[in-house]
């Protein structure tokens, strides 16, 4: 890409592309050189970076005004009204000739205004040693005395007025802060019971959540106790049953269950074992109960035999899902 070298105020700076070149304010007399140039040139002999100056604006315009012609001085004007009008030359007589007077007319102007001078004088220092009356009444009548005793007795009622609208207004500000004192004394109590009612039933929630806690692992510790010890807690007997202690035979045979625990138990397996004349077991049966309600009793019909002098029975296996079983 094409480098160009600019001088400007004696100092050499680039090298620039021909794009940088439009970021930099260029004229027409600006020294250029790039490789091409054997010597420093200006920017119009370079048709390429001409293209990118910006376009030439006319000079400003110049608006010439028509204004009038200034006065002429005024000493000059007052000098030529002091000059005499010129006279009409009188036209000479043919029996006698005389030489026409000239009239001093500035001479009655300066007494005249010399007059008026003084004149003017004398009534402002009339006016200026006058004793003062208002309406133009004499300070010693009563008239004036009562217009006095007006004027001192407005001023007085305005001094007054000002006086109880400042008090007015120092009384309202005085209320004003004691109301806003009483304010902010009222919000900091209400925030202070706020806060100790939140603290009070923090408190209660933490003791309710401990005691949640100790019941719930007193809970769980029971419920481990009659897993555990489950046969302690689930009781079988045989209620009844009838038998041929001749010839053996077993029939009508019932079991109790009994559920001593605050649990459903979903399934109770109780082993029913029939016992020969020689105390021989002779055969095993299972009798299932479910849905044990806790606290409940639940009593269950075994199979006949055809041998055997006794029944027996035990608790086989239990299902709760409450205690984990």
């Amino acid at each position: 890409m094409k480098k160009y070298y600019i001088a400007i105020d004696g100092d050499q700076k680039g090298p620039f592309t021909i794009e940088q070149l439009k970021e930099i304010d260029l004229k027409k007399d600006t020294p250029i050189w790039t490789e091409e140039l054997t010597e420093w040139a200006t920017v119009a002999n370079l048709p390429e970076v001409v293209k990118i100056l910006p376009p030439s604006l006319p000079p400003p315009l110049k608006i010439v005004e028509n204004k009038p012609p200034p006065p002429p001085p005024l000493r000059q004007q007052i000098e030529q009204n002091k000059q005499p009008a010129p006279q009409p030359t009188p036209t000479p007589k043919k029996v006698v000739e005389s030489k026409p007077k000239k009239k001093r007319t500035w001479i009655k102007v300066l007494v005249a205004m010399s007059g008026l001078m003084l004149l003017v004088f004398f009534i402002l220092r009339s006016l200026a040693y006058a004793p003062y009356s208002p309406s133009g009444i004499d300070s010693s009548s009563d008239q004036f005395k009562q217009e006095v005793e007006e004027i001192l007795k407005e001023r007085e009622a305005e001094k007054e007025r000002n006086r109880l609208a400042i008090e007015v207004e120092e009384n309202r500000n005085r209320i004003e802060r004691e109301a806003e004192e009483q304010r902010d004394s009222i919000e900091r109590e209400a925030e202070e019971q706020r806060d100790s009612i939140a603290r009070e039933i923090k408190s209660k929630q933490d003791r309710l959540e401990r005691k949640h806690l100790e019941l719930e692992r007193a809970e769980s510790q029971k419920r481990y106790d009659i897993a555990t010890n489950i046969h302690n807690h689930v009781k079988t007997n045989v209620v009844g049953f009838d038998n041929d202690p001749v010839f053996g035979g077993i029939w009508n045979i019932r079991v109790k269950i009994r559920n001593d625990t605050d649990y459903e138990l979903e399934q109770v397996m109780v082993q029913v074992n029939y016992i020969t004349t020689f105390s021989d077991v002779y055969k095993r049966e299972y009798v299932t109960a479910y849905n044990v309600k806790p606290r409940g009793r639940v009593v269950l019909s075994a199979p006949t035999s055809k041998k055997g002098t006794k029944i027996t029975c035990k608790l086989s296996q239990v299902a709760s899902s409450q205690l984990g079983l």
